[in-house]
C-alpha cells in the first residue's frame, strides 16, 4: 500500500479526529486494488508500492511525482468508503453505533463531496500518466493502458467537453461499455474501414494529429457520445442478479438511500431524452460526413455509397440511427 501512518493519511484525507490505521487498513487495501490498479496496471503498481515500502529517500523523483498524485486519487476515495463504516462497530456481540453520527443528510454530502474530488484526482492521475508517459514504461507496456487507449473517448473529462452533465465522470464509465458498438457499427460504418483503422493506429500510439483529422475527430466524438448515451440510458435504472430483472419502483423516493430527493425520470422523459441524443448523433456524424466530402484530399477516404438514416426502434431494421 502506499500509505504506512495515520499521519500520512490525514495529510491527503480528511480526517479530522482519531482514527485506527489498522482499521482504515482493509478499506485502503480495497481502494488501491480497486481504483488505482485499474489505472496503473499491476506492474506499475507493485514497483511503485515496492520502491515506497523499502524506502521513500531512495524513491526516484519519477516515483515520487507519482507516488504524490496516486495519494491525491485514493484519500478521498478513502473517505468516501470508510465513512459509512466510521458510523458502527462489529464485533462478536453485533453492531453498535460510534458516538453520535451525522444527520442522514450530512452524510450523503459529505460522501458525495469525497467522491466528487476522488473522480477529479482520478482524472488528473490520468492527464499526469499521459503527460509523462515516456517516464512510465511499465504503464504504456501494459494492458490497462492499451484499454485507455482503446476508445475514442477516453475519459470522463473528455466526456464531459463532449456532452454536458451533472456527473460526467460517473456517467461516462456508466456508458463507457457501449463505446465499442457505437465505434464500430456505427462510425466504422460511416467512415469506412481503412479511415477508422487509420485513425485508431494512430490515436492508440498518441501520435500527432492533423488538424483536419483533429477537426474530424471532434465530431466523430460528439456523435459517440450522444449516441452512447441513447443506448445506454434504457438500461442505467435496470439491475440483473441472482433474483431477476428489477427496475427502480415508480413510486420510490430515489434509486439509493444517499439520493432520496430523487425518482426515476417518467417514460415520456426518457424517450424525449433517448430521441434527443440520437438525433444529436445523427447530425454530428451528418456533419462528420460532409467535412469528408468537403477535405477528402487529407484524407485516405473514398465516399461509400448513399446511406438512409431511419429511427433505432424501426422494427429491428435499423442499427444505431441508420439502416
Amino acid at each position: 500500500m502506499l500509505f504506512k501512518t495515520t499521519a500520512e493519511i490525514k495529510a491527503y484525507a480528511q480526517f479530522t479526529g482519531d482514527i485506527n490505521f489498522a482499521s482504515i487498513k482493509p478499506t485502503l487495501r480495497f481502494v488501491e486494488t480497486f481504483h488505482l490498479i485499474a489505472i496503473l496496471g499491476k506492474e506499475l503498481y507493485r514497483s511503485l508500492e515496492t520502491a515506497y515500502t523499502t524506502g521513500e529517500t531512495s524513491m526516484s523523483e519519477n516515483q515520487k511525482a507519482l507516488l504524490e498524485q496516486c495519494r491525491l486519487m485514493v484519500a478521498p476515495y478513502l473517505v468516501y468508503y470508510y465513512a459509512p463504516k466510521a458510523d458502527v462497530q462489529l464485533s462478536d456481540g453485533g453492531m453498535t453505533k460510534n458516538k453520535e453520527a451525522a444527520y442522514q443528510y450530512q452524510g450523503a454530502a459529505f460522501r458525495e463531496a469525497a467522491l466528487r474530488e476522488a473522480e477529479m484526482c482520478e482524472e488528473l492521475l490520468l492527464e499526469f500518466l499521459e503527460e509523462n508517459k515516456a517516464d512510465y514504461a511499465e504503464w504504456t507496456n501494459s494492458n490497462v493502458f492499451k484499454e485507455y487507449r482503446s476508445l475514442f473517448i477516453k475519459t470522463g473529462g473528455e466526456f464531459a467537453e463532449l456532452f454536458s452533465s451533472s456527473s460526467p465522470y460517473r456517467n461516462y464509465r456508466a456508458i463507457r461499455t457501449k463505446m465499442p458498438d457505437v465505434e464500430e457499427q456505427m462510425i466504422r460504418m460511416a467512415i469506412g474501414d481503412t479511415l477508422f483503422d487509420g485513425l485508431k493506429t494512430k490515436d492508440a500510439g498518441a501520435q500527432n494529429f492533423t488538424d483536419q483529422e483533429k477537426a474530424l475527430l471532434f465530431k466523430l466524438k460528439k456523435a459517440i457520445a450522444y449516441q452512447s448515451v441513447a443506448l445506454s440510458v434504457p438500461l442505467l435504472n435496470v439491475r440483473i442478479d441472482a433474483a431477476g430483472i428489477s427496475v427502480v419502483a415508480k413510486t420510490a423516493s430515489g434509486s439509493s438511500d444517499e439520493k432520496n430527493s430523487r425518482t426515476g425520470a417518467a417514460d415520456e422523459a426518457l424517450r424525449d431524452l433517448v430521441s434527443t441524443c440520437t438525433d444529436g448523433a445523427k447530425a454530428w456524424l451528418k456533419s462528420a460526413k460532409e467535412y469528408l466530402e468537403t477535405n477528402a484530399s487529407h484524407f485516405t477516404w473514398t465516399k461509400p455509397a448513399a446511406e438512409k438514416f431511419c429511427s433505432i426502434n424501426d422494427d429491428l431494421k435499423a442499427s444505431f440511427g441508420m439502416c
